[in-house]
C-alpha cells in the first residue's frame, strides 16, 4: 500500500508524520520549481565569472606587455591561445544559459503566462538591438564548429593630455578578421556583412560585451519576476519540515528530512526538505547585479595624483 509521510534518513529520527498525497505533489512541484530558478541563477553566475576572467586575461597581459615586453612572436601567439580558451568559454556558458531561459520561465510561470512570453521576447529584442549579440552568436557557433574566433591581438598606446603633463595610455584588443570567418561557408552571410562594415580587424571586447549586457537585461527580468516565487516554494518546504519536526517530542532539530512516498517500507520517491537551497539562492540573486551595464567602456589604471 503506498502511504506518503515526512520522515528522516537520521539514526534515532522521530516517527514518520503521515501526509496526504496532495501535500507530497505540491512538496514536489515546489522542489523542481526552486530547483529550475537556482539552476538559471547559477549559470548565469557561470556566464559572469567567465566573461570576467576574460577581462581579466586582457588586463593581466596588458601589464605584462606594459611592464616586462614582449619576449617574442610566440609570446603573442600564447596570448591570442588563452584569450580563445576563455572567450570559447564565456560562450559555451552563453548559450547554455540561452537554451536554458524558455525551459525555466515556461516551468515556473506557465508557457502561456505573458512573463514566460516577456523573458523570451527579450532575448530577441537585444538580438535584433544589439551587433555584438548578433555577432557573437555566430561567433560562437563558428567557434564550436569551425576554428577559433580571434586571429590576433593588438597592442597599442597613445597620450592623453598635453605636453609635458602626459598620460600614457595602453590598449590590448582580441582582434577577428571578417575575411577569415568568411572561409567558413556556413557563418551567417548577414552578420558577415556587419562585421565587414566595421573594418578589416574588429575588436571583439566591445562586442562581446554588448552580448554580456543583453542576457543580462533579460535575466535580471526573470530574477525580478521569480525571486518571491522561489523563496515562497522554499518557504513551503521549510514549514513542511518544521511540521514534522514539531511533532518529535524533543522539538529539536533534525537534519536529513525528506517527504517520501513509500511502497511498504521502500522509499519509491524522495523530496528533500530543509536543504538551504532557498537561502543559497536569495544570496545568488544579490550577486553579478550591474553587468547590464557590461557593455560601458572603462579604463583602469593608476597615475600620480599630481598628475
Amino acid at each position: 500500500m503506498q502511504r506518503f509521510v515526512v520522515t528522516s534518513n537520521v539514526i534515532g529520527a522521530p516517527e514518520a508524520l503521515e501526509i496526504s498525497m496532495e501535500s507530497f505533489e505540491v512538496a514536489k512541484k515546489d522542489w523542481k520549481e526552486l530547483l529550475s530558478v537556482l539552476l538559471i541563477e547559477e549559470r548565469f553566475d557561470s556566464l559572469v565569472t567567465n566573461f570576467l576572467r576574460f577581462e581579466e586575461l586582457l588586463v593581466a597581459r596588458l601589464l605584462q606587455f606594459e611592464r616586462v615586453g614582449y619576449i617574442d612572436g610566440n609570446h603573442q601567439m600564447l596570448v591570442r591561445r588563452d584569450l580563445n580558451r576563455v572567450l570559447n568559454n564565456v560562450l559555451s556558458t552563453a548559450r547554455g544559459y540561452i537554451d536554458q531561459l524558455p525551459q525555466v520561465a515556461n516551468q515556473v510561470f506557465g508557457a502561456d503566462d505573458p512573463r514566460a512570453i516577456r523573458s523570451i521576447e527579450i532575448l530577441r529584442e537585444q538580438y535584433d538591438s544589439h551587433v555584438g549579440y548578433r555577432v557573437l552568436e555566430a561567433i560562437r557557433n563558428h567557434a564550436q564548429h569551425s576554428g577559433f574566433p580571434i586571429h590576433s591581438v593588438s597592442y597599442s598606446t597613445h597620450m592623453i593630455g598635453k605636453f609635458p603633463e602626459l598620460i600614457d595610455t595602453k590598449c590590448l584588443r582580441p582582434i577577428t578578421r571578417p575575411e577569415l570567418l568568411a572561409e567558413n561557408a556556413k557563418f551567417k552571410s548577414s552578420i558577415l556583412q556587419e562585421l565587414k562594415s566595421l573594418g578589416r580587424e574588429v575588436d571583439l571586447n566591445p562586442l562581446l560585451r554588448q552580448y554580456v549586457a543583453g542576457i543580462s537585461r533579460a535575466h535580471y527580468y526573470v530574477r525580478s519576476e521569480a525571486k518571491a516565487h522561489a523563496i515562497e516554494r522554499g518557504a513551503a518546504l521549510d514549514s513542511l519540515a518544521l511540521t514534522y519536526i514539531s511533532s518529535s517530542a524533543t522539538k529539536r532539530e533534525i537534519l536529513g528530512v525528506y517527504a517520501v512516498a513509500l511502497n511498504g517500507n521502500d522509499w519509491r520517491e524522495q523530496i528533500p526538505l530543509r536543504t538551504g537551497t532557498a537561502a543559497y539562492y536569495d544570496y545568488l540573486c544579490t550577486l553579478n547585479d550591474q553587468m547590464d551595464f557590461a557593455d560601458r567602456d572603462f579604463l583602469i589604471g593608476s597615475v600620480r595624483e599630481d598628475a
